[in-house]
């Protein structure tokens, strides 16, 4: 058994002794055929300088780094393939969006026409448009504002829901809203 095993190992051994080398190609030195340098090289420093050459390309070549990693008497500028071409480089400026319209805020203020003072006085206040009257102004007897009936004698302001009639008052006339009939938003603006 053991002369079996012995004469196994020598065959085994002898076999791998014997096998040729595998073909040369341009993944073991850049002067090979399909390397970067083949037709190239024509000395014997050439063929030495093709491995790094080679060795250069498989970390990245060109986009990786400058070919410094060379022996001194390795000068392969001549030979490396040359500096891939770039593309030049289009910047598409793109225009800066305008923003819409602004939205119109809601109004800081009411604005009414000619409004009920409500069951109370049973008359009608012109605003003209505005939220505030200083005294005197007008009062009139029809939903229209045409026949003056009497005048307030106080500032009033016109403060629907959600308005503060307070606040309204406190603004216009640095006064508190005192008086209003419901369902009327008038109010008097007093002490």
């Amino acid at each position: 058994m053991k002369y079996v095993l012995t004469i196994l190992l020598l065959i085994i051994t002898s076999v791998v002794i014997l096998t040729p080398a595998s073909a040369q190609d341009a993944d073991d030195n850049a002067c090979y055929t399909g390397g970067a340098m083949e037709g190239k090289c024509t000395s014997d420093w050439h063929w030495i300088c093709g491995w790094y050459v080679d060795n250069w390309l498989d970390k990245g070549g060109w986009s990786a780094y400058p070919p410094t990693d060379f022996p001194d008497w390795c000068d392969p500028i001549s030979l490396l393939p040359p500096r891939p071409s770039v593309d030049p480089i289009t910047l598409v400026v793109l225009p800066v969006p305008t923003p819409g319209p602004t939205p119109t805020p809601p109004p800081t203020h009411p604005s009414a026409g000619c409004v009920y003072n409500g069951p109370y006085y049973n008359d009608y206040t012109d605003f003209k448009g505005g939220w505030s009257l200083a005294a005197p102004s007008s009062v009139y007897s029809d939903a229209g504002c045409t026949l003056f009936s009497v005048t307030w004698i106080q500032g009033v302001v016109y403060a629907p829901a959600p308005y503060d009639a307070n606040a309204l008052c406190q603004e216009a006339f640095g006064k508190n809203a005192v008086f209003t009939s419901p369902p009327s938003a008038v109010y008097l603006c007093g002490s």
